[in-house]
């Protein structure tokens, strides 16, 4: 049994996560869509209404991130899946504005470490939500703060799938 948790162990924290550029001329990250563990920025701006932000993170890359994103966005289903999305369809429905998005990455950093017991990118994207400097114009709610790291679930016995 020893031997089988060493060895799920090892192959979660070996994987090689590298940062490719992806050069395209649709990606809303100027051709860094493909970087893994990001804390991502979206600065929401709309005529007559005062600009808003979110910030968020991924743990793989983050064009699936903003796939999405994109999805929740266009399908009213998802409507309610962040809190991006959910003052994205407020503006459409209650205000008739389709508003503009502009994506930044603020940090890249490890994800859950099994040997640390730490996650560095759900502390890093807590700490860029309490500094942030314009409180009011933040979209992320307060509750995100004290939310569990979900990255750590991988390392689970209960989450272990036997190759049997």
């Amino acid at each position: 049994m020893e031997k089988i948790i060493k060895s799920h162990n090892k192959t979660l924290t070996s994987e090689k996560k590298t940062v490719q550029n992806h050069v395209k001329s649709s990606c809303p990250m100027n051709g860094k869509c493909l970087t893994t563990n990001v804390i991502y920025r979206c600065d929401v701006t709309a005529p007559n209404i005062q600009p808003k932000t979110y910030i968020g993170l991924t743990e793989g890359e983050w064009k699936l991130r903003y796939n999405n994103h994109k999805q929740s966005f266009t399908h009213k289903k998802h409507a309610k899946s962040t809190t991006l999305s959910t003052y994205i369809w407020d503006l459409k429905e209650n205000h008739n504005i389709t508003p503009t998005l502009s994506w930044s990455i603020m940090k890249s950093v490890p994800a859950y470490s099994n040997r640390t017991k730490r996650c560095l990118l759900c502390l890093h994207e807590k700490l860029a939500i309490i500094t942030f400097e314009k409180q009011d114009e933040l979209l992320n709610r307060r509750s995100e703060i004290i939310s569990k790291c979900r990255h750590e679930n991988k390392f689970l016995m209960a989450n272990y799938k036997s190759k049997d």
